[in-house]
């Protein structure tokens, strides 16, 4: 039960999220419990921030169904001169760009001779970036463990697929 509704399952009811929570846990279901006293009272609780929501579904099913997540920092990324994957297929090639998302994809081939390939997934898209050995070697950590990255780099058009060369890389957020 907790799953569906911290999925938004069981928004259709019309209860916050977070009361919907309060009120299962107000249910004294199994066999055996202790025999302790709760307090059945009300209780004001804040409504979920659009982050929270997306955070929890993303928590329980692995992905969201409203906005995505990268949309929350849009306007803070825009900003910091972060482009959207979009603005990123009207860059020409030798361009410096800085573009952010979710880590849709990490892959080092052996056939590959350190290089590896990391793919940003954002609100409009996909980001194809290519992060060579010596790039590598500076952010070993931040490449194998975060699970949104900022990117800074040159885009490359080859055969009509566009890739960002990493030159440099951070977590976000």
């Amino acid at each position: 039960m907790e799953a569906l509704v911290l999925a938004g399952a069981l928004d259709g009811w019309g209860a916050p999220r977070r009361q919907l929570l309060w009120e299962l846990g107000k249910l004294h279901c199994a066999e055996n419990a202790l025999d302790l006293a709760f307090d059945d009272g009300d209780v004001a609780l804040p409504a979920l921030s659009e982050a929270e929501q997306l955070g929890w579904e993303r928590a329980t099913l692995g992905l969201s169904a409203g906005a995505h997540p990268v949309a929350l920092y849009r306007e803070w990324l825009s900003g910091q001169g972060v482009l959207s994957s979009a603005a990123v297929r009207g860059c020409r090639a030798g361009q410096k760009v800085r573009v952010a998302g979710l880590v849709a994809a990490h892959q080092a081939p052996p056939t590959a001779h350190g290089v590896h390939f990391v793919t940003l997934e954002d609100e409009a898209g996909l980001v194809d970036v290519i992060v060579h050995p010596q790039v590598y070697a500076q952010y070993p950590h931040v490449l194998r463990s975060a699970p949104a990255l900022v990117v800074e780099g040159v885009v490359q058009r080859h055969d009509g697929v566009l890739n960002v060369l990493a030159r440099r890389v951070a977590r976000l957020a």
